[in-house]
């Protein structure tokens, strides 16, 4: 009898945990957030190589990427004097994450600072980093969500 009910639970709820989610993030972006997910026309490889040609015409040079697990990351590419971005991009479906690092230098002959780029600054402005993302975003086209991954 009680295998007839767990079979009859897990029946009920298996077309919740099939169904299709909306897009991760929200539409207008939190001083936290350090993710953007843009929903794209392209899915998969298509994905993959649009943003791969975006990031190769803004200057980035790849420090990693697979075209079968459609994944990337870019070595760090200077975008002001004092400082320089890595993107990682994840395409899944028609679904793109863009995460960044950026490395800082505030005096010469010290040790880089490696960050992870969120919209907002300790100082309350909105990161160069972030500014950077969004404009690979918007080059990009589709709509872009914005998120808060947390990394353990």
């Amino acid at each position: 009898m009680k295998s007839i009910l767990l079979v009859a639970a897990l029946a009920l709820t298996g077309p919740a945990v099939f169904a299709q989610t909306t897009p991760a993030g929200n539409l207008t972006a939190d001083k936290k957030d350090n993710t953007l997910v843009v929903e794209l026309p392209q899915e998969g490889v298509a994905a993959w190589q649009r943003v791969a040609q975006v990031l190769t015409d803004r200057g980035y040079p790849f420090a990693h990427s697979d075209i079968n697990l459609l994944v990337l990351t870019t070595a760090f590419n200077p975008i002001s004097s004092t400082s320089s971005l890595s993107v990682s991009a994840v395409v899944r479906g028609h679904q793109l994450t863009l995460r960044g690092r950026s490395e800082s230098v505030s005096v010469v002959g010290t040790q880089s600072q490696l960050t992870t780029v969120r919209r907002s600054t300790s100082l309350a402005g909105v990161s160069e980093g972030w500014q950077e993302l969004e404009a690979i975003a918007r080059e990009l086209g589709g709509t872009v969500r914005y998120s808060r991954l947390v990394v353990r």
